[in-house]
């Protein structure tokens, strides 16, 4: 495993596919199961984090996706990886909550309440203190 199942917390990631092996694989939810991205040098892949989600009222969903290793036998094993990732998020002050025509176009009801964006990064990274 190169980077355990993770969803990323911000808004969104822009990831840069170089022309390596990848290992970049994302989860059918549906289903349980893990599927391999396919590798298409000089792409970007955008993935929806969970401030996104919660904007939207859950109607995008942060992505839960690992980075795994090449199989055993082949000749990619050796080859590095170099990733390129661009995190977007609002300032820490900022309020995110279900925005208002989200909320209609998913039922009617918040499925989130309001938080801080600093709040949410500070949870992840272990920072927050109250």
């Amino acid at each position: 495993m190169r980077y355990a199942a993770h969803s990323d917390y911000m808004a969104l990631t822009v990831l840069y596919q170089d022309t390596s092996v990848g290992g970049l694989e994302v989860l059918n939810r549906a289903t349980d199961e893990w599927h391999r991205v396919p590798m298409r040098p000089h792409t970007l892949i955008v993935n929806s984090g969970e401030m996104l989600e919660r904007w939207s009222n859950g109607r995008w969903r942060a992505g839960w996706h690992r980075v795994v290793n090449p199989g055993r036998g082949e000749d990619e094993v050796s080859t590095s990886r170099l990733s390129i990732l661009y995190f977007t998020a609002p300032s820490e002050g900022v309020v995110v909550e279900p925005l208002k025509e989200c909320v209609r176009a998913t039922g009617g009801v918040a499925k989130y309440g309001s938080m801080r964006a600093g709040e949410r990064i500070e949870d992840k990274e272990g920072r927050r203190t109250e």
